[in-house]
Order: C-alpha cells, then structure tokens, then sequence
C-alpha cells in the first residue's frame, strides 16, 4: 500500500525530512540497497586486489587504466538522458491519475435526474451505478496486477456481487477480445429506458448524465491506452544502459591511487568509496522513480491502489444514488439570518493558528497609498483638451490642460490644400441639393443621354456622409495659432455659392473624393475606413448633344456609386 507521510510534514521544521529517510518502506534505501550492495563488493574486490596482488609495474599500468577512465567519465550524459525521462514518465503518471476514475459526479448527476421513490427507480439509479463500477473493473483487470489477483475471472465477480448470472451469460455471448464497452452500454441503454419511462424528466437532463457517463468512460480509456502503447522501449534502454555503464566504468575510475610517485595520489585513503556511493544512491534512485511510473499499476509500494479505489466507487455510489437519494434536510432559516455581518467563530484552541483573519483576504496592493495632497488633476491620455462633448466635461474634478501644452497630433494636417478643398467641395455640392416638400429626399441634377434629369438621394444619406466627412475632418486638433472652420461658419461666411450658368440647370460640382479617399477621410458610422470598393469610382458622363450645346454646358460628372 502506498505510504501517506503528508500528516508528517504538514508543518515544516528543520528536521520533518530527516526523520522520513529512516521509513524503510517506499525509501530510497529500499530501492537502491541490492544494486549498492553488488557493486560496493564488486569495489572492495578490486581495491583488495590492487593493493596487495599487484607488482610495482603492474600497479603503475593498473593507475594508468584508473585515469584513462577517469578522465573520460564526462561522455556519459547522465543528467541530461536521466532528467528527460523522469518529464517524460511523471508527466503521464501525472495524467493517468488525473483519470483512473472517481465515480462521484456519475453518482450525483444520476441521483439528482432519475426520480422515482418507487421500487423500479431504485433499481435503474442502482444499476446504472453498478454497471459503471463492473466497466471499471473489466479495465483495471487488464491493465492492473492487483485487479487481476482479486478478480481471476468472471465467476469470481459474480461472487462479489458486481455481476449477475444473467449479466455473465450475456457477457460472454460477445465473441471478441476487447469486452470493456459492454458494460457502458448497458448503461446508456437503461438511461434511455429511464426517459421512456418519464423517471427522467426532460432530454435535458438526460443529456446530462450520459456526458457525465461519457466522461467517466473516456478517462478509463485512456488508462488502457496508455497501458497499451508504453513509453518507447529504445528510450528505456537507452538510459538503463548509460547509468549502469557508468557505474561499471566507475568500480575502476573512482579507485583510490596509493603510489607515491603518482601525481593522483589520493591525500587521504578511507578505503571506502564515499562520495561514488553517494553519487551511486542519487542516480540509481532517480533511475528507480522513473521505472517506477512507467506502469503505476503494478505491486510496488508506491503504485496506485485500484481495489481501494473499487471499493470506495461502490461504497460512495450506492450511498449517493440509494441512500442519500431525494433526502434534502429541511429548509430554514439559518444561525445568522438575522445579521447583517456574519462574524465569524472559532475554537478556542485555535484563536492563535487563525492567522490575520480579522482583516480578512485582501490583495498585495491594497494597503498602498497613492493618494496625493490636494486636488486630483483629470486629463486626457494625449495631452488633448477636453472636447465639448465629452460626458465628464462640466465634472468638478475635471480641468482643462494648459494653454502652453502642445497636442500630440496624430494623421495629416486638416488644414492642407487638400483638405480644405474637399471641405469647400462637399459644401458646395449640399448647396445645390434641394429638400422635396415632404423633407423625405433631397434632388440632385444628373446628365443622362444628353438630357439633364433629377435622381433622387435620401436625405439621410447625404446628412450622414456629410457628417462624417466633414464633421470629423473639422473635429481634429490644430496646430498653435491656426483657426479652423465649422462646417455652419463654411456655410454662411467663409465659402462664396457657387456660380451657376444661367442659360442652364446647374449641374452638381465636381468633388474631388479621390482625395478624400487618399486622406483616409472616408469613414464609416463607427468612425473605421471605408474599404476601396464600397466607394466606387468616379466616373465621367459625356453630353451626346451637338457641338454647340457643349460650348454652353459645362462638362459634368457624374455622382459615384457610395452610400452618401
């Protein structure tokens, strides 16, 4: 059974570990004692030979061969190929424990989902429960030592009460090798049965427990697979070979050299090999642990109790779906109803172990103090001024920047040629729409076929685009000392009409919104770039009339193809 030493070292002192490596069970000393043994004889035989065997040029070729191998100890990576393959193995004991099987969620969720107080709902939440156990224990008697001891066969499950008759005749009517399926199946089946018969409420629910039952199914799976493809056996040899090959290389370079004349005398000689044993226990033991994950399933000290874990699957499961069925205690009120903290008590034996629970848990930073003196200055991330429609520009705690910052100006200047044109542009061509009576539309004059004709644009369209192309091309920052137009002061003051012919229906003028587009000035609702081919392009309608109408009419253009 494996050895549970947390009770001892649930308080570290100095000395909790020291008193552990006196455990023989599940010890180093256990693990490693033969193999030391062997070879601390194996050590003593040469050195006794060495020192009194050998003649003086036997014991000077003898010293030469001790650091021949000396020297040469370093090609045996044993760090590196030991420490890759103790990841390896942890990592999947790690994770097939993670998955050996607890029944308890399987238990609560069919417990919680099939109802029923009548004998035939015991008996579907009983059987449901035990088919999952008897599927457990149909893997582990592959994969485990320990299981397959306890249940040699099937008539010996019978006998333990995990499998009826009927169910062991059934069973063995199925002509294959891999049989482990067959008891989830039963499962399912009498989950199915169960939302037939109404003890399950909805497919809801349903649904529920067969994912809690999928789940616990697939854990088990990956046991037997991982029992099934092991770690590569090359690996595996691959460090059994480079640990007790240098071990054996080192029963004669770890020899201590007595010759007087020999510059690798030993200084002082205890005969016994002390720090090439200890270096022999470190490394043998992390060669041990790592054999010993490869299959936790075995009867080592420390491999995992499976017919524990079968009983308690069992034990708790029936409790859960049988006894504990449907037996809420009753609902009241509790002890602290009536308080608005609830304070918390302790033992009196405890009050000093109770650490610094009146301040209850707080965060690192919470204690730190950066409050400054005075008041808190509010400003903008960029140094910009607050903008008339900021939300929090009318605060109290809110304050404007200084009249000497400099803005930090982002994109081209709103004040180029360009700019200022498309704005004019734009101006100009709202001017020369005009409202329908019903204010629904606005009516713009377009050449077709040598005939000037009106195409109707809604209206908020056009009041939309406008928005957003001049509207935010205005709302930018500006440099020190620059004025910049509204679009209401472009409209009345600063921008003459446009002259419009008078022999002729004023035709729509020309906006430049190519330029437009290369400034990035066309945005959508949420201010994002247009792409390209929602804009269109521009194209030019010519005048099929004669030569003399078109000395009298300007060329015109036609509006492109993008939402307005």
């Amino acid at each position: 059974m494996t050895l549970n030493y947390h009770k001892e070292i649930m308080t570290s002192h100095p000395w909790t570990f020291f008193k552990l490596l006196f455990n023989w069970k599940s010890s180093v000393w256990k693990a490693v004692s033969v193999e030391l043994l062997v070879w601390l004889i194996i050590y003593a035989i040469l050195s006794v030979i060495y020192r009194t065997a050998l003649a003086d040029w036997q014991m000077r070729s003898f010293e030469n061969v001790v650091l021949w191998f000396e020297n040469r100890m370093s090609y045996f990576p044993l760090d590196l190929v030991l420490g890759f393959y103790i990841k390896l193995n942890v990592e999947r004991w790690e994770y097939r424990y993670r998955r050996i099987g607890y029944i308890d969620n399987p238990c609560l969720m069919v417990a919680e989902y099939v109802r029923g107080h009548s004998e035939m709902g015991r008996q579907f939440r009983r059987t449901i429960i035990r088919y999952c156990a008897l599927g457990q224990i149909m893997i582990f008697r592959d994969i485990s030592l320990r299981c397959r001891r306890r249940f040699p066969t099937l008539d010996s499950i019978v006998q333990q009460g995990f499998m009826t008759e009927a169910e062991k005749m059934e069973f063995e009517r199925y002509n294959i090798h891999y049989k482990q399926w067959i008891c989830f199946n039963w499962a399912y089946a009498l989950v199915y049965e169960a939302r037939k018969r109404g003890l399950i409420k909805s497919d809801i629910f349903t649904k529920e427990v067969v994912d809690q039952l999928k789940e616990f199914r697939t854990d088990l799976e990956w046991c037997n697979n991982y029992d099934w493809q092991p770690i590569p056996l090359l690996y595996s040899h691959v460090v059994c070979l480079a640990v007790h090959f240098y071990f054996a290389i080192a029963l004669i370079a770890r020899q201590h050299v007595i010759s007087e004349d020999n510059p690798n005398k030993i200084q002082i000689d205890i005969y016994f090999p002390l720090m090439p044993a200890l270096q022999f226990v470190f490394y043998i033991g992390w060669m041990k642990i790592a054999e010993m994950m490869i299959n936790p399933f075995g009867e080592d000290d420390d491999d995992w109790e499976v017919n524990a874990l079968i009983d308690r699957n069992i034990n708790m499961g029936m409790a859960i779906v049988d006894g504990g069925f449907d037996r809420p205690p009753e609902l009241r009120k509790d002890p602290f109803w009536d308080c608005p903290v609830w304070e918390p008590l302790y033992a009196e034996n405890s009050m000093e172990d109770n650490g610094d629970g009146a301040k209850g848990m707080r965060g690192s930073a919470s204690q730190a103090n950066f409050h400054p003196k005075g008041e808190i200055r509010m400003v903008s991330l960029h140094g910009r001024k607050i903008s008339d429609s900021h939300g929090l520009k009318d605060h109290a705690m809110t304050v404007w920047d200084d009249p000497t910052d400099r803005p930090i100006r982002k994109g081209p200047s709103v004040l180029s040629l360009d700019g200022l044109r498309n704005i004019r542009g734009q101006i100009q061509k709202t001017a020369h729409y005009s409202l329908k009576p019903d204010g629904n539309g606005v009516a713009s004059r377009k050449a077709e076929n040598g005939k000037v004709t009106d195409k109707m644009i809604p209206k908020s369209r056009l009041d939309a685009r406008a928005e957003t192309v001049v509207g935010e091309i205005i709302a930018e920052p500006t440099s020190p000392g620059l004025t910049i137009f509204t679009l209401e002061q472009a409209m009345k003051q600063q921008l003459p009409p446009p002259s419009v012919p008078k022999e002729v229906s004023p035709p729509p003028t020309f906006i430049d919104f190519d330029e437009i587009f290369r400034a990035g000035r066309f945005l959508d609702a949420d201010g994002a770039p247009l792409p390209r081919e929602e804009i269109g392009e521009l194209k030019t309608e010519h005048l099929s009339k004669a030569e003399e109408n078109k000395k009298k009419l300007p060329k015109t253009y036609g509006l492109p193809r993008f939402p307005l």
